[in-house]
């Protein structure tokens, strides 16, 4: 009967017994969730890294096109706004960056490049059909072209990053050289009609023979837009008597 008798000091021993594996199924359930909790965010992030990531490489940049959002018109090919479905105008320059890949979808294009001893002319695809008789396109304060046509300038030697929706680029002409000795007359090919028609020379900036003649040297022009003919100023030695002229 002494083996069956229970001393009131083991009492507290069984339950701190208790208590301590108590608190053990309390961490180990704390423990699991935090686990848990560290890899449902490390798949997150390696999925948002890799799914929402766009990577723009050097010469590269990335045309954006819309998923969602309000329908566009059916004779645009580019979106009116971020906020319509369809090619937008905002483009992705060289860097990293991240979108919605619900939302967005991107294509990654190479960055145009003019090769040295070439000039690049710009063609606005998008905007307004020009007039009758007109060939440049027409451009605001900001020189965003609001016609479609020729654009006033070129491209000199180099890479730029140039939206392939909005403009083509023609590579088919070069840069004119005026060697010495030579002397270049300009003649506008586009502008305003001259008060008289009929006159040789034209003031700046009117169609027609302009007054200031280009020395030597090499010019950058759009062929569209100006035209250089060269006139040789060297002095001529005619000797009359060698084919017995005289």
């Amino acid at each position: 009967m002494a083996d069956d008798v229970i001393f009131p000091e083991d009492r507290p021993r069984r339950n701190r017994r208790k208590s301590d594996d108590g608190m053990s199924s309390g961490m180990k359930y704390s423990f699991s969730a935090v686990v848990f909790g560290i890899i449902f965010l490390m798949t997150f992030s390696w999925f948002a890294y890799t799914q929402f990531r766009i990577d723009v490489g050097t010469g590269e940049m990335a045309i954006l096109i819309r998923k969602t959002g309000d329908e566009m018109d059916n004779n645009s090919e580019i979106a009116e706004s971020n906020q319509h479905k369809g090619v937008q105008r905002e483009y992705l320059s060289e860097g990293r960056y991240f979108r919605n890949p619900f939302t967005w979808d991107w294509e990654i294009l190479e960055q145009v490049v003019i090769p040295e001893n070439k000039v690049g002319v710009r063609i606005s695809l998008e905007g307004d059909n020009l007039e009758y008789g007109e060939f440049l396109a027409k451009v605001d304060d900001k020189g965003v072209p609001t016609t479609k046509g020729i654009m006033p300038g070129v491209l000199k030697p180099g890479r730029y990053a140039i939206h392939p929706y909005l403009y083509d680029i023609d590579l088919s002409h070069e840069p004119v050289v005026i060697k010495s000795g030579f002397r270049g007359v300009v003649t506008n090919l586009a502008g305003p009609i001259p008060d008289d028609p009929n006159s040789l020379l034209v003031p700046e900036g009117f169609r027609g023979v302009q007054e200031q003649a280009y020395d030597e040297g090499t010019y950058y022009i759009n062929p569209y837009e100006t035209r250089i003919s060269l006139v040789d100023c060297r002095s001529q030695r005619f000797n009359l008597a060698e084919n017995k002229d005289m």
